[in-house]
């Protein structure tokens, strides 16, 4: 019988002690269930946090494409106007070369031979009137006599600054090569160092005339230029826009993540 009751009083003492152990876990409970309620709430605002911030960022994200897409078309504009351009004016390239080769058949026994003139052949007159007027000297004969005695001539035409050349010298260089008789052919009958010459003003002539036609096109290549650098920019800013709102929105989807865990 002792020993029976001895057991019996074990497993009551059990009873009691695992009953304390429930009710103190059933207060424990109770304590938690504010924390779990606020928890609650707390992950709910984080989901409404991350949606609209993804939200965000898919908008951002839509619009940094789209004006990436506008940049990229134009700068493709931008291009094909620096292509036409230039296609245009490599045109007047091959002339002007061949004008510039010219310069080296300029031989100084023809070069002494046309100084020699006392009163010039029509044709070398005008040639060494429009020289004279592209370098910048008076068109009369004494000074354009000085000019073939200058020994840097031959480089000085070569290095001529033929993007400078404005509407007035254009006009005023016309009045020569307008003139039929104007031809390297022709002159150089008369004269093989005017023949150069001849070529040389021609070829700058056309030269110009072709840059002239396409400063409009060079205007419209920089103002595009211009319009997609601007547009890069803004796109640059826009990307770190995106850049921090995505950084954000992981921020906020690694919080939500910890507090879903607890």
């Amino acid at each position: 019988l002792g020993e029976r009751r001895e057991r019996y009083q074990s497993g009551v003492d059990k009873l009691k002690a695992t009953n304390k152990t429930v009710e103190g876990m059933r207060k424990q409970l109770q304590l938690l269930q504010p924390v779990l309620a606020q928890s609650q709430k707390q992950t709910a605002q984080l989901l409404g946090d991350v949606s609209t911030d993804q939200t965000n960022a898919d908008a951002v994200k839509a619009r940094v494409e789209a004006e990436e897409a506008e940049v990229a078309a134009i700068a493709a504009e931008a291009e094909a106007i620096a292509a036409e351009a230039k296609r245009e004016l490599d045109e007047a390239m091959p002339a002007f070369h061949a004008a510039v080769k010219s310069l080296d058949a300029l031989d100084k026994k023809d070069i002494v031979e046309v100084k020699s003139y006392a009163k010039p052949p029509e044709l070398v007159q005008s040639v060494m009137e429009a020289v004279c007027v592209l370098l910048g000297v008076k068109t009369e004969w004494a000074e354009a006599k000085k000019l073939l005695g200058v020994p840097a001539l031959i480089e000085r035409l070569r290095s001529y600054n033929k993007d400078a050349m404005g509407d007035k010298l254009l006009k005023q260089v016309g009045k020569y090569t307008s003139q039929a008789s104007f031809a390297p052919e022709a002159v150089g009958k008369v004269s093989l160092a005017c023949r150069s010459l001849c070529m040389w003003v021609i070829a700058l002539e056309k030269y110009a005339a072709a840059a002239r036609a396409v400063l409009p096109k060079k205007e419209k290549h920089a103002a595009a230029k211009k319009k997609k650098e601007a547009a890069e920019r803004d796109v640059a800013k826009k990307r770190d826009e995106l850049r921090r709102i995505e950084e954000k929105v992981a921020a906020l989807q690694e919080k939500l993540a910890k507090v879903q865990a607890k």
